[in-house]
């Protein structure tokens, strides 16, 4: 009998894994030509300190959804990863203001 963890549902395999353990990401098309979203989903059990807000009702998941304009040759999560410095930044300006 396999865990709960271990089984992959259908719609998983729309996730693609990334070098950090516990997260997933996929890309969605926008409605807006030129507009990304990405959206990274983090598995509470492998990364209890997940950002990210419960967006949908599944448990043990975290999700993040980030809409962008940046090229199709930056990759996903690379884009995530720029977006986390630059909102870091924004949060250290409003400390100082």
């Amino acid at each position: 009998m396999q865990s709960k963890e271990s089984k992959e549902r259908p719609q998983d395999a729309a996730w693609e894994k990334t070098d950090m353990e516990g997260m997933e990401v996929q890309e969605l098309e926008a409605e807006q030509v030129g507009r990304r979203i990405i959206v990274l989903r983090q598995r509470i059990a492998r990364r209890p300190e997940a950002g990210g807000k419960r967006l949908l009702d599944v448990p043990g998941y975290r999700f993040q959804a980030l809409v962008t304009n940046l090229p199709r040759n930056m990759g996903a999560l690379a884009v995530w990863r720029r977006n986390n410095g630059r909102a870091d930044i924004e949060n250290r300006i409003r400390e100082l203001g």
